[in-house]
């Protein structure tokens, strides 16, 4: 072959010798009739492509290969067969790399819209002109006679070519063969169409359906940080490969949630969250234009000057993800921009349905951050009024310590009505309260108040419980009618010990006894505040006797709903009680440690009474001189209370040798009870490190963990154990070698 030229359709090469034109026609027939039961059939973009070009060859060409127009007007290979297949391979590269050169040809026919024949020149001698050149190299990759060129035509737009090399038998096509190629080709377009409206309605659909997953994560939290990170993640891969949002801060953006399809690449985009990383003239420019409410689109491209500077002010960004095509939907609070979350894709543009997505989570973000922050005023002014409404201290109860505390929910939206309160009515009994008011918000702390100062003052001339309770619930009711709670109220006398109470509808308190058994104070039942008038008959008032009790426990459902799992949850209160820790520590804190891990759904309230014999000391181990006067006290009440063959050296040996190991692997706070049992003394040491290792531990190597300080207690001391819990800290008892009498607690 020594060239090739451009034919019109009227070039078009007679039939061969010998073969007969009414067998052609009844093959391109053929032809036809199959590729329409094939592409039928197809579905999908990829499945039409493939169905065509080999149907094709089977009955209408040695070689078919269609040609897409991107989005950036270059062709690429979508089709390809080739007969015999054992040559496709080779073909298929040859084209790959012309097409790869932008052929003249190709881009001729995407441009025109008509098709085109090109076949050798037989015989020619003079040089080629460039675009004959183009045609030659075309028809020696498709190793074709001559090669056949149409148009994909949608309405008047194309979309691409569809080239055909005829079969050894076919040395070029006629007329009617380019009609038939052409009517092929509209069959083509028509199914390629169908099937991308298919998949662009789908693509729209699957959007809107990670749209509302991502609406969905807006408003799991209230903590802005968390929502737009969840929001971040939600959308990266469905919809984007990766996603920064940004806050203003000081008229900065500032990365504040973002995240990546590639693992390798979110570790880089994590590590942006609190820098500034775009340029401050690109930024000013993005923040004037975002505050108009109007979202930037960029591209490969984009040649608008905001977006081209917008692309170069955050280009170490761009250089590192590597985007084709990026989305900027500012988010507003209270009509004032708050930030913007951008979108990055790496392989394709983004389309209207994209855009018409992010531009609603925009304006859904705007709305969930005004939904934030107007319950973060409500929480923070509920939690004010908890912190008025609640004791400001707890009194002093002879013979007996006590120590409470109240938890908010860490959920956002549940901030609850629970109160305690211990409440002095003479010097030898107190009102013992608590309760949890129904619903959450102000209203509910508005309830909590005015019940908590209701009973505390009706207690002041009414001494039954039930009378209190009722009294209390007659003035609910003038105040919020349908306001409910639950509550118990006792009565505790340290005379003798004794505890009149009434329960209306509380989780019953759970008492520990002196050989370690608990007992819960099921007497004393009726109906809860609100609902007690509907049968005043069903409130009782019972008694118990604490003699024997070393722990009295009130508690809130809060404390054992916090696992979600209320059975669990007793189970984990009923083991700490059983703890001796808590004997010898702020037991309220200790037995929240144990029962609640991580962040409650509800509030948490507690109101324990500790009765031991025991001193005790709480300081910071750091701190010397609060050390130095323990060690003096300790030693001081030591001395009082043991027999003259008491060894008072070893004693204070083994306190310095405990305190010494928390100092050196625990730090901070300590707790120290110097119980009295029988003839015993016991020394508890309580810090709050990160716990020793196995949960008791009783044999101590001089060499293993806290090396020779516990050895060497264990050689001095009559008993040691050790205990370790988690979220609290390590518990060391040592029975001392000393032989002591009785006295009454005290707390130092």
């Amino acid at each position: 072959m020594a060239g090739a030229v451009m034919h019109d359709d009227q070039d078009a090469a007679k039939p061969p010798a010998g073969f007969a034109v009414s067998d052609r026609r009844e093959g391109d027939l053929g032809f036809l009739a199959a590729l329409t039961t094939k592409l039928a059939v197809a579905q999908g973009e990829a499945e039409i492509l493939g169905g065509f070009s080999l149907t094709a060859v089977e009955r209408f060409c040695a070689t078919c290969a269609i040609h897409l127009i991107g989005a950036d007007g270059a062709l690429t290979l979508g089709g390809f067969a080739h007969q015999p297949r054992d040559e496709a391979g080779r073909v298929y590269q040859a084209i790959s790399r012309l097409v790869a050169s932008k052929l003249g040809p190709l881009q001729q026919v995407s441009r025109g819209g008509d098709p085109l024949l090109l076949r050798p020149e037989i015989g020619a001698q003079a040089p080629l002109a460039a675009q004959q050149r183009q045609g030659q190299y075309l028809l020696d990759a498709f190793e074709g006679r001559a090669l056949l060129l149409v148009p994909l035509l949608v309405t008047t737009s194309v979309i691409g070519v569809v080239s055909f090399a005829p079969p050894p038998e076919r040395e070029s096509y006629d007329d009617a063969a380019v009609e038939t190629a052409a009517v092929a080709v509209r069959h083509l377009a028509l199914a390629l169409e169908n099937a991308r409206s298919i998949a662009r309605e789908r693509r729209v659909t699957e959007r809107f359906g990670y749209l509302e997953k991502a609406k969905n994560e807006l408003f799991t939290t209230l903590e802005p940080e968390q929502m737009l990170q969840r929001v971040a993640e939600s959308l990266v891969g469905p919809l984007a490969d990766g996603i920064i949002v940004y806050t203003v801060d000081r008229e900065r953006l500032q990365v504040i949630a973002a995240a990546h399809r590639r693992t390798e690449t979110a570790a880089l985009v994590a590590g942006l969250i609190g820098t500034q990383p775009l340029k401050p003239e690109g930024e000013r420019l993005l923040l004037e234009h975002l505050r108009t409410h109007e979202s930037v689109v960029t591209n490969v491209l984009s040649h608008d000057d905001l977006q081209a500077l917008f692309r170069s002010s955050s280009l170490p960004l761009i250089e590192a993800l590597q985007p084709r095509a990026e989305i900027v939907v500012p988010f507003f609070a209270n009509d004032v921009l708050a930030g913007a979350i951008v979108a990055y894709a790496s392989r394709d543009d983004f389309g209207p349905s994209d855009i018409e997505v992010f531009q609603e989570i925009g304006r859904v973000s705007t709305l969930a951050l005004d939904h934030a922050r107007s319950f973060a005023r409500e929480r923070r002014l509920t939690k004010v009024l908890q912190e008025a409404t609640l004791p400001a201290g707890l009194p002093t109860i002879k013979g007996a310590i006590v120590s409470a505390i109240y938890s908010p929910a860490a959920t956002e939206l549940k901030v609850g009505g629970d109160w305690y309160d211990a409440f002095s009515l003479d010097e030898d009994r107190v009102l013992l309260t608590i309760g949890d008011v129904t619903g959450h918000g102000l209203q509910a702390s508005a309830i909590m108040s005015k019940l908590r100062h209701t009973l505390n003052a009706v207690a002041l001339y009414e001494n039954n419980p039930s009378a209190i309770i009722d009294a209390a619930e007659n003035v609910l009711l003038r105040r919020f009618p349908n306001g409910i709670a639950t509550a118990f109220v006792g009565i505790y006398d340290s005379r003798d010990r004794s505890l009149v109470y009434s329960n209306a509808g509380h989780p019953w308190p759970i008492v520990r006894l002196e050989d370690g058994s608990l007992q819960e104070l099921t007497g004393g039942r009726g109906l809860p505040i609100g609902l007690r008038w509907m049968n005043p008959r069903s409130a009782s008032v019972a008694t118990a006797s604490l003699e024997r009790a070393v722990l009295l426990v009130l508690y809130t459902d809060g404390l054992i709903e916090a696992t979600r799992d209320p059975i669990e949850g007793g189970r984990l209160l009923e083991a700490s009680l059983r703890e001796d820790a808590a004997l010898h520590v702020s037991a309220a804190p200790f037995i929240e440690s144990c029962c609640v891990d991580g962040p409650a759904a509800d509030d948490v309230t507690l109101l324990v009474l500790k009765f031991a014999d025991a001193v005790r000391w709480s300081f910071d181990v750091e701190d010397m001189t609060m050390a130095r006067r323990f060690r003096a006290n300790f030693v001081e009440e030591l001395k009082a209370r043991v027999t003259a063959s008491s060894d008072i050296d070893s004693a204070e040996l083994i306190v310095g040798e405990l305190l010494g190991n928390v100092r050196r692997h625990a730090t901070g706070h300590v707790d120290v009870a110097l119980e009295f049992v029988g003839h015993k003394a016991i020394l508890h040491v309580v810090d709050r490190g990160s716990g020793l290792s196995g949960r008791r531990r009783t044999q101590v190597a001089p060499l293993s963990e806290g090396g020779r300080g516990l050895w060497l207690v264990q050689q001095l001391s009559r008993g040691l154990r050790i205990e370790s819990f988690p979220r609290f800290g390590s518990h060391v008892s040592a029975v001392l070698p000393v032989d002591v009498g009785e006295r009454s607690p005290v707390e130092v």
